[in-house]
């Protein structure tokens, strides 16, 4: 079962991050579409540094457009900013119950703790389910550039997907 996972984008307040996405040519096109912002949302957008939230579902959309594009399927939508707690858990414990592995790819940018309430779900219903989490951006052939890129800008290590793949099993 593959699930398309949006996270809330907490990720996005890092300006290093926004640059590297306006670089994604479906990210961009979604931001030019954006209106309500005083000039060019581009820059709106570049300089939001604790403003940010409303560019999440934007960026998202962008990516999403650019999967859609490419013809991915899924079978399943999970939007983080919609689910809390018992509300996360009761979708999430019968796509756990489903099958015997499923995938989650993560549009965030970047990863959240939803692999901490899968443990959960997993340890206290003793699901043996294979959950594995992919991070749209990294698995993208074309997108090799985005994470190698941000680790040179931030200066700091920024971990490779199998990095946080390995340490959500």
């Amino acid at each position: 079962m593959r699930i398309l996972y949006f996270t809330a984008g907490q990720n996005l307040e890092l300006r290093e991050l926004r640059e590297q996405l306006v670089r994604i040519p479906e990210v961009l096109t979604e931001i030019k579409k954006t209106k309500g912002f005083r000039g060019d949302p581009v820059i709106a957008f570049l300089s939001c540094d604790s403003a940010w939230q409303p560019w999440v579902r934007v960026i998202q959309r962008g990516i999403q457009a650019r999967l859609r594009r490419q013809g991915f399927k899924y079978s399943g939508l999970v939007r983080r900013d919609q689910l809390e707690g018992d509300k996360l858990h009761a979708l999430l414990l019968p796509m756990l119950q489903a099958k015997d592995q499923v995938e989650f790819f993560v549009v965030g940018p970047g990863y959240d703790d939803l692999h901490l309430h899968i443990k959960k779900l997993q340890n206290e219903f003793r699901l043996s389910c294979d959950v594995t989490f992919c991070d749209v951006i990294g698995v993208d052939p074309k997108l090799t550039w985005f994470w190698a890129e941000l680790r040179k800008k931030d200066g700091r290590k920024t971990p490779r997907r199998e990095e946080v793949d390995a340490a959500y099993h």
